[in-house]
């Protein structure tokens, strides 16, 4: 469990079974309500399913239980996934007072089980406030996504992305740039129904708000196939949105690629947002992309690198890859283009244990240090490459996942999925040369993993790295406010 769900479930600790008892009852008080008229009790919600006798369903955040009974009353076998034992204690008390069965999942969502719960699920259920504690939009909907069967469903409520710029349903949560994408420390929900000194002592929360294009985008990016997206009036003023239901589906045959490049024209290109640092907070998206040589002219590509920004374009390859295939960015009006050629990894090795010690040697070259001061100077985004884009590519993206602070993990997990993204153009030249161990071409996590232990053995911090590489602090920090903010 991360430090944000350590703090998260402290909230979510403090005095939550009695609040739900002053609040909804005792349990026996909450069940003879449930069990009086659970449709009633499922609110506008009940309009989003079209069955549930039978039906496994996973309620995300299912806090109390509130949804999640008179789910099960109804005839759902469900499934709360939620991080406070008080939640669960007081859920599990009223599930057994309605003379019903609920499943209580005790931990962080983000760390469910999928050898157990994936692919388990026909319909993944959440409403009232549950994205927020989520700072990484695209992992939590690829993990809905696992958690259902082909054909499955995910209905999604919460907040209305307009609440970020005015509070329209009293919550009294700040408010921010509708762009925004800091994350923040706030009051658990209920902070605000206690006497000021006790509202004082209740542990904080960790926030991530969104807008409505990151939410749709993360649901189609895992995946999905979206239905419909319901926007709903705040309760406290008709006039304003106050929440939202997206539906969508997991495609039950002919599912789209996962490993879709970001441009039409390459196989491999690639965010390097979206990564989660060790300090709690997340790598920004489209600032610097990695990628393998865009060779191939498209408009479309040109004009999405153009919208976001990203013009400066810095290839790694070397003389003669170049020549033979050119950059298409290389003359295009309104890029920049560099070219830092590495001869060092423009062939594979002859073994796998060579490659820890190839990416050390490139990751020493001065060609390294024109790359990292290059991203550091330049305007905007950026976007580097080489052939493939995972070896050279691969160093200079360790090495500046490792200068924001990711996660170890997370820098091995982003070299490793360049072999799905190359997959099939690597394996038709794999069959062109049968002599090559195929765990040196498609990239192996080990390889990665021990180049990080060379790198610390070396050099000691990414710190010291810059110093004796001839790089300042400035280029050090001017990376960071880049890709971090």
């Amino acid at each position: 469990m991360n430090e944000d769900a350590r703090q998260h479930k402290a909230a979510w600790e403090f005095d939550a079974y009695d609040f739900w008892v002053r609040h909804a009852g005792t349990p026996r008080e909450r069940a003879a309500e449930d069990r009086a008229d659970p449709l009633r009790m499922l609110r506008k919600y009940a309009a989003y399913f079209d069955r549930y006798e039978g039906v496994r369903i996973a309620n995300i955040c299912g806090s109390c239980g509130k949804k999640a009974i008179p789910l099960a009353l109804l005839g759902a076998a469900v499934t709360v996934f939620d991080i406070s034992e008080d939640n669960r204690r007081y859920a599990l008390e009223t599930a057994e007072a309605a003379g019903t069965h609920i499943d209580f999942v005790l931990g962080d969502v983000m760390e469910t089980d999928l050898a157990v719960y994936g692919g388990h699920f026909d319909v993944v259920f959440m409403e009232g406030g549950v994205l927020h504690y989520f700072h990484d939009p695209d992992a939590f909907m690829r993990l809905m996504y696992a958690l259902l069967a082909p054909g499955g469903r995910m209905i999604c409520s919460d907040f209305h992305p307009f609440t970020k710029i005015s509070d329209t349903l009293h919550l009294e949560t700040p408010s921010m740039s509708y762009f925004s994408r800091e994350v923040f420390e706030g009051e658990m929900a209920h902070a605000r129904f206690y006497e000021e000194e006790v509202r004082r002592r209740i542990p904080k929360c960790r926030y991530r708000k969104y807008t409505v294009s990151e939410i749709i985008n993360a649901v189609i990016g895992a995946g999905f196939t979206l239905l419909r997206f319901d926007e709903h009036p705040s309760w406290e003023n008709e006039s304003l949105p106050g929440e939202f239901t997206a539906v969508a589906v997991r495609p039950a045959a002919a599912e789209p690629a996962k490993y879709r490049s970001l441009l039409a024209s390459t196989s491999n290109t690639r965010d390097l947002g979206g990564h989660r640092t060790r300090s709690g907070g997340i790598t920004r998206r489209d600032r610097i992309w990695r990628s393998d040589a865009p060779v191939t002219e498209n408009e479309a590509d040109a004009d999405l690198l153009r919208d976001l920004g990203i013009t400066t374009v810095i290839d790694l390859r070397t003389d003669a890859e170049a020549a033979r295939k050119p950059c298409v960015y290389a003359d295009r009006e309104g890029f920049a283009y560099r070219r830092i050629p590495f001869t060092i990894g423009s062939a594979p090795p002859s073994s796998l244990e060579e490659v820890p010690g190839l990416y050390l040697e490139m990751a020493s070259q001065p060609e390294a240090a024109d790359v990292l001061r290059a991203v550091a100077e330049a305007e905007g985004g950026v976007l580097y490459c080489c052939t493939a884009g995972k070896d050279r590519t691969g160093v200079i993206s360790a090495l500046i996942l490792t200068a924001c602070g990711a996660d170890p993990k997370a820098v091995v997990d982003d070299y490793a999925v360049s072999r799905e993204y190359n997959r099939a153009r690597l394996e038709r030249w794999l069959a062109e040369h049968p002599g090559v161990d195929r765990r040196i071409v498609l990239a192996d996590e080990a390889s990665m993993e021990r180049f990080l232990e060379f790198f610390r053995e070396r050099f000691g911090s990414i710190e010291a790295f810059f110093a004796r590489s001839g790089l300042t602090g400035e280029h050090l920090a001017a990376i960071r406010r880049k890709l971090m903010g």
